[in-house]
């Protein structure tokens, strides 16, 4: 893509932690547990996919509650949400085929986040 030439696509991305969130997230080190992108048709104005992941964690114990308060309560995920999910690299792999697919190609939209959290805490944790 040129310097001058806008993206066509717009992918509004937000992952929610198994913890701690917004202005927080990442501070007590928990994994993401839902991945959450918004299309935009730049071009057209228009919407054109919502998609929603329930993410696995890395580490999961099937007897414990792994959802903080917050997380069951604001963002109203259960515990069944996640417990049968695929893992981070499963659902990353997901984006990746949309990305070449329907949005044909990498060149073609930019990835938008609230803050470098979403993507250093939630997307490259460690």
């Amino acid at each position: 893509m040129s310097v001058d030439a806008s993206p066509q696509y717009l992918v509004i991305f937000h992952g929610v932690s198994s913890g701690l969130n917004g202005a927080n997230l990442g501070s007590d080190e928990q994994d993401l547990v839902t991945l959450v992108y918004l299309v935009l048709n730049v071009k057209e104005n228009k919407i054109i996919g919502i998609h929603k992941y329930p993410v696995s964690p890395s580490v999961s114990d099937v007897n414990e509650n792994l959802l903080s308060e917050e997380v069951t309560t604001e963002y109203g995920i259960k515990e069944a949400d996640v417990a049968g999910a695929p893992p981070l690299a499963s659902v990353i792999r997901q984006f990746d085929i949309l990305a070449k697919d329907v949005l044909q190609g990498e060149d073609n939209f930019t990835l938008v986040a609230d803050g470098q959290l979403q993507l250093r805490q939630c997307l490259y944790p460690g």
